[in-house]
């Protein structure tokens, strides 16, 4: 059971024992007195009058006495942990104001889903306990990004004139996984009267497609999908220690990026997003600056993948352009059609006879990704693996593209035309075109709890769903794995056996074997080419699903 935490920082050396002190759920002391405007917290000596939830895991706020900031990670070397964790201002009275706003310096870095793992929120209505207790509204922040340092940056103005006359709590709201645990610092907080000044290049806008491409802040926003952007070209960027951001075209050796942003003129590398222009490619030739000089400043629309690139949010694999006054180059994507019936995963399984078949049906399919893209335990970047979201059935990919779906990611791929064949006898989609697959939201898939005996029985029903058992495990080599090639462990529970498939590319290769009886959690599959001696499969996805 996790257990909930209440935890309150005062002023007083009693109140700051107390809180740290205690294992349970605990009632905050009285609130703190409402704060008029201007109201601001440094976080130079410590949580002043803020308080933190923690609705789950082990990691807090806290305060740094050497850096003079409040922090929190759930990264705890070497692990990653859950949480949610909340850290809420005292009540800040904006009766009599006509208009107000909020700023504070911060830092997020690495992160997995940074627009939903670091948010902010207010409410007029929390008095003290759980979040939960209260009604929360989300901020509209400008779009937050990995800077990939730890320098620490303003938040830029965001209004709160929707709540003049009111008395508020605003909240920092911190989330973390067990695959991803990012790291958020916080200081200067200030709430004064008058509007907001919001630069529209912070706003995000679009939807991603050719008819209503991302902004360069939606682009940012909205990584881990191929999409449709538009931005100014605005300079490129060189390679090394550090990396160097260059504004110009005068002196361009570089051919292989481009830097867009939402206006000609900007020079704010946090505010700019990094384009990959493929090696050899009709997008290479036509908008590089080595070559073109005069595209600087041109507004561009391009196709591409929405990943990291020089370690910040970027645009990859770009296949297609369209610059300002009309010239295109490239090949343009032949997108999949969502706007059509669904039909279930288990539906599109019965259809395999044992022999190559090209789906017919106008139809997609929706599942949430099982597999653990950040933990690597796939033979291939091409591959991952879907399940319905209840986990009643689940069939692997293999994309044209590289993967770039996190765990949890619920998608929908358009199935007319896909080839529906197997791969080590275990059934999968092939050669589906990244093109044919988009993200629609997020979900979590609670594992089956099942035995070793009933895998290996049942084995036709559970392929590619997401189970729990119980076994020892032993390898070849008392290690998960090898950075060399690919391993075969195996999973015992009394007479039956699973072999624990490890990809020598997993990032726990070299942990070495826990022993005794352990609870693993793992994508059930098969691989062999032998129908008659079938070789039945259990992979985990990282060291979070051995317990």
């Amino acid at each position: 059971m996790i257990m909930k935490k209440t935890k309150f920082f005062g002023m007083m050396l009693f109140a700051l024992a107390l809180a740290t002190t205690a294992c349970t759920n605990v009632n905050d002391p009285d609130p703190d007195p409402t704060s008029a405007l201007p109201f601001s917290e440094t976080f130079e000596t410590g949580l002043g009058n803020f308080t933190t939830q923690s609705v789950s895991g082990d990691q807090i706020w806290e305060f740094s006495a050497q850096y003079k900031y409040l922090s929190i990670s759930g990264f705890v070397t070497p692990t990653n942990f859950a949480n949610e964790d909340w850290l809420i201002s005292p009540e800040i009275d904006l009766a009599g104001e006509t208009a107000a706003k909020l700023t504070f310096d911060h830092v997020a870095r690495y992160f997995a889903d940074l627009k939903n793992e670091a948010t902010v929120w207010v409410s007029s209505n929390y008095v003290t306990g759980l979040p939960s207790t209260a009604t929360w509204t989300q901020l509209p922040t400008k779009t937050f990004t990995d800077p990939g340092n730890w320098t620490l940056a303003t938040s830029g103005e965001i209004s709160l004139t929707a709540y003049a006359g009111k008395k508020i709590k605003i909240a920092f709201k911190y989330v973390s996984t067990a695959t991803k645990a990012g790291t958020w610092e916080i200081k200067n907080f200030k709430v004064a009267e008058g509007e907001a000044v919001i630069d529209p290049a912070d706003l995000v806008s679009g939807e991603g497609t050719e008819a209503s491409p991302y902004n360069v802040a939606g682009s940012i926003s909205n990584q881990g999908a191929s999409k449709w952007v538009k931005g100014y070209i605005v300079g490129y960027v060189v390679f090394g220690t550090p990396t160097v951001y260059a504004f110009s075209s005068d002196t361009c050796t570089v051919s292989s990026n481009i830097l867009i942003a939402g206006s000609k003129s900007e020079t704010d590398i946090n505010r700019c997003m990094a384009v990959q222009l493929p090696t050899g490619s009709a997008v290479q030739t036509g908008l590089n600056l080595k070559d073109v000089k005069t595209n600087l400043g041109k507004e561009v629309t391009l196709y591409g993948s929405l990943e990291a690139y020089f370690g910040k949010p970027g645009l990859k694999n770009t296949s297609y352009y369209v610059l300002e006054g009309g010239t295109t180059g490239g090949t343009k994507p032949v997108l999949g059609d969502f706007e059509v019936p669904e039909m279930t995963i288990a539906e599109l399984r019965i259809q395999w006879t044992g022999t190559l078949k090209t789906i017919t049906d106008k139809k997609k399919i929706v599942g949430v990704v099982i597999t653990d893209l950040v933990g690597g335990n796939s033979g291939s970047l091409k591959n991952l693996t879907i399940a319905s979201t209840d986990n009643s059935a689940g069939i692997m990919l293999r994309l044209t593209g590289n993967n770039t779906y996190s765990m949890g990611d619920k998608i929908e791929i358009s199935v007319e035309g896909l080839e529906l064949n197997h791969y080590g006898l275990a059934i999968q989609l092939n050669n589906v075109p990244n093109t044919k697959t988009q993200k629609i939201g997020t979900a979590t898939i609670t594992p089956k709890v099942t035995t070793v005996a009933n895998v290996k029985t049942n084995y036709a029903s559970l392929e590619s769903t997401l189970v729990t058992v119980t076994g020892t495990i032993t390898s070849p080599n008392g290690f998960w794995g090898s950075a060399a090639a690919n391993q075969n462990n195996t999973l015992t529970s009394g007479v039956d056996a699973l072999t624990l498939y490890v990809s020598k590319y997993s990032t726990f290769v070299t942990t070495a074997i826990p022993s005794g009886e352990k609870t693993v959690t793992g994508i059930v599959g098969q691989y062999t080419t032998v129908v008659t001696s079938p070789v039945y499969q259990l992979i985990v996805r990282n060291l979070n699903d051995v317990k």
